[in-house]
């Protein structure tokens, strides 16, 4: 158990955060122990009602099945990126700009009535940490094509109208604002 604890203190503290609030929240969602519509973000139960906590549990409610574990593991890959790189040693930094980038995703997603704001958080993380690399790096997409890592979310843009529509798409654009 302490070797568990040991490997779970050695990831950054932002994307530990992150890792740990998309777990917390999606894993009762998708045992049906806590309702997806308790978690949503919905105007009125948000600033009518109080019900706060949705402005956080709307942005960890991850995808369903196999999706979960890619969701993670680039959730984890973007935020270990940016803390151990450009974010070295300032976690307060990068967590500040998350909470204001979280602020205008709901903010620009109001015109299409988005409530989970996962998708657009992780576009936003993927958006952010390719800005900031080097020239020239490369990624690869799935193993198959090779691009410019400075096109990867317009990329992922792309990919989600063919996948999820143009609401699905919509949001992710929120996200690379």
């Amino acid at each position: 158990m302490d070797g568990i604890v040991a490997e779970i203190r050695k990831i950054p503290p932002v994307t530990r955060f992150l890792c740990v609030s998309t777990l917390a929240v999606t894993f009762p969602e998708r045992m049906n122990l806590v309702s997806a519509y308790k978690l949503i973000y919905t105007f009125n139960f948000v600033f009518k009602k109080l019900q706060v906590w949705r402005l956080y549990t709307s942005f960890f409610i991850a995808g369903s099945g196999i999706q979960v574990i890619f969701d993670l593991v680039m959730l984890y890959r973007n935020g270990e990126q940016l803390e151990t790189g450009p974010y070295s040693r300032r976690s307060a930094d990068l967590a500040y700009q998350l909470f204001f980038a979280c602020g205008l995703i709901i903010v620009v997603t109001v015109p299409i009535d988005g409530m989970s704001f996962f998708h657009p958080l992780l576009v936003c993380l993927t958006y952010l940490s390719s800005s900031l690399a080097p020239p020239g790096a490369q990624t690869s997409l799935m193993g198959i094509v090779t691009i410019p890592v400075k096109y990867l979310p317009y990329v992922i843009i792309v990919m989600d109208i063919f996948m999820g529509g143009p609401r699905y798409a919509a949001q992710a654009v929120a996200g690379a604002v």
